[in-house]
């Protein structure tokens, strides 16, 4: 009975961690052999001999440092103080502090901050302040405990690993603070290109998925060929040399004092790798952003901003990850992308970024495509019908059925997985399962791919369908019936809200994207409904009828007034759910 209790709580609280049921199910199997790696010498399988391996694999990527640097030197402090920091502004941050997460290499847990946060708020505040008028970034507060994380492959390579930084709670304190303060003068002075996607409020996968696809929707539309040009830059984070970032910093004019601490926060950091409860010997971190920073994101955005300056293609990133691509109807259209290629290239290597070749691939769209082989250092680029972008398989004809699969497979995965391992399922404990594990996977980002041809579509319908007769009160009910008794939408209604709700952040101006490029206002005379009707299109092919901006347009013209009027998007949901429940 008792642990019948502590599994539905458990449950209950995977709702808003879902990590917890998965570190739950996880300890249910066998022990696992501890982590190997192999060397020149062997096999390593001490903690000890498997963290300094994995230490001088992951300092391997870092760029050595070019000395003297070439940057320009910080001003030195005192400084006037432009920037505030205040009591009640840290007091603040250290109550938002997420118990659950790990200490750095200073031990200073967040649970004993968040609890101590009356107390420490003012002295940190003092001491935060001193570090603004000095413009510097202690050096303790540099280390970093990484953590290796497997990504895929054999688990005996070094390269399999991702390092996962814990640094400083105190620091990471502090940098949410000067993050706060860059993001607004970047906006103010010199900003992020629209190309950039990663890390910035108002846009997401989702805001850069919705942009390639409707560009290319529209090409096939007017009978156009399009070629998508996919880049790996090898280890971008972690290869980024220092003194062309400060060169960056300094160019954009920042305040003199957020200079010397950024100055001071990129140079002698320090990490060391853990395994279990050992730890490999500190090495120098000559190059990268931290990973696992708060500032280090920004200073990326920073670094890679002036990439799409040096191209006329349209293009698109999310951080690093970037594609070009442009209508080919003729050999000197393909030319002219073939000169985008190589400037991105001439422009890595001046930036002291490698391209991964082998991961690089062009994705030809149309019938009528000229299917040129493009080259990158005299190498031709791979060819291919179906693409990853940013975790969506983009096929040639966008049709999206190899996602649909995909995302269908996925979800089964893990759904499964996790009903093996749980002996205890009510409707509750399913509806949780259902929204918290199941649902994710079908419905990422699905307004820039959602299928327009019922086989793709019944594919997933199928998927969730089974997973709602996972428990022994709905099992033999009608899916209808199912479905009212968890409390559930349909997928298809699912689909349908999430389509208008981003119509809504369009139109309405809560996400950063471009209303003009979906959506043209209604001209004719508004009698009735809202006042933010959209025009239709006319359209030839089930490809442009199926994507997003030509969808919605009719359920969007058909909501009620005070839903498209909402204020906001969290009251956008609750009169929408009001509307249609």
């Amino acid at each position: 009975m008792l642990r019948k209790v502590l599994k539905k709580k458990l449950l209950h609280g995977s709702a808003k961690n879902p990590k917890q049921l998965f570190s739950y199910v996880n300890k249910q199997q066998a022990p696992k052999s501890p982590m190997a790696i192999k060397s020149n010498a062997g096999l390593l399988t001490g903690p000890h001999e498997v963290a300094s391996e994995l230490n001088l694999y992951f300092k391997s990527v870092f760029q050595k440092p070019v000395l003297p640097l070439k940057a320009p030197l910080p001003l030195k402090g005192p400084f006037t103080p432009i920037l505030t920091i205040s009591r009640d502004m840290v007091y603040n941050h250290l109550s938002a502090l997420n118990a659950a997460t790990s200490s750095g290499p200073d031990n200073h847990h967040p649970a004993l901050l968040k609890n101590c946060a009356d107390t420490l708020a003012l002295p940190l505040s003092i001491i935060y302040s001193l570090c603004v008028k000095e413009g510097t970034f202690p050096e303790s507060w540099k280390l970093a405990n990484v953590v290796p994380i497997h990504k895929n492959g054999p688990t005996t390579n070094a390269s399999n690993y991702r390092p996962i930084s814990l640094l400083s709670v105190i620091s990471k304190i502090f940098e949410k603070i000067l993050h706060e303060y860059l993001s607004c003068w970047l906006n103010s002075n010199s900003p992020i290109s629209d190309s950039q996607h990663g890390f910035r409020k108002g846009k997401s996968c989702l805001t850069n998925l919705l942009t390639a696809t409707e560009h290319w929707a529209s090409f096939l539309e007017d009978k156009n060929a399009c070629d998508v040009i996919y880049f790996d830059l090898a280890k971008a984070f972690d290869s980024v040399p220092h003194d062309i970032l400060l060169t960056k910093l300094s160019d954009i004019s920042l305040p003199p004092f957020l200079y010397s601490i950024l100055y001071t926060y990129l140079l002698n950091r320090k990490q060391r790798v853990r395994v279990g409860s050992s730890y490999s010997p500190w090495a120098p971190v000559t190059s990268g952003v931290p990973q696992g920073s708060v500032l280090g994101p920004l200073l990326f955005l920073i670094f890679i901003n002036d990439l799409p300056d040096v191209i006329s293609a349209l293009c698109l990133l999310f951080a690093d990850d970037l594609k070009i691509y442009r209508c080919v109807n003729n050999r000197s259209d393909a030319e002219s992308l073939q000169n985008d290629v190589s400037s991105i290239l001439n422009w890595a290597t001046k930036n002291g970024l490698k391209i991964n070749e082998k991961k690089c691939q062009v994705l030809h769209l149309g019938s009528n495509n000229l299917k040129f082989t493009y080259k990158l250092n005299n190498t031709p680029i791979p060819q291919t019908l179906q693409a990853k972008d940013l975790g969506i398989i983009i096929d040639s004809n966008l049709k999206f059925h190899a996602q649909a699969l995909a995302a269908s497979a996925k979800a089964r995965k893990v759904g499964n997985y996790l009903l093996k391992y749980l002996s205890f399922i009510n409707c509750d404990t399913l509806k949780i399962l259902i929204n918290s594990f199941i649902r994710p996977h079908l419905e990422y980002c699905i307004q820039a791919w959602r299928p327009f041809y019922h086989k793709s579509f019944a594919v997933l319908e199928r998927t969730f369908r089974s997973f709602t007769k996972r428990c022994p009160e709905t099992a033999s009910l009608p899916y209808p019936e199912r479905l009212k008794v968890l409390g559930l939408r349909s997928l298809q209604a699912r689909f349908d809200r999430g389509d208008l709700l981003q119509t809504f952040k369009i139109v309405r101006r809560f996400d950063q994207l471009p209303f003009n490029l979906f959506f043209s206002f209604a001209t004719y005379q508004k009698t009735r409904g809202h006042s933010y009707k959209l025009c239709a299109e006319s359209y030839r092919t089930n490809t442009r009828k199926g994507s997003f901006s030509q969808r919605v347009v009719l359920p969007w013209n058909q909501l009620p007034s005070f839903v498209v009027e909402a204020p906001s998007v969290a009251a956008w949901k609750a009169a929408f759910d009001r509307s249609f429940p």
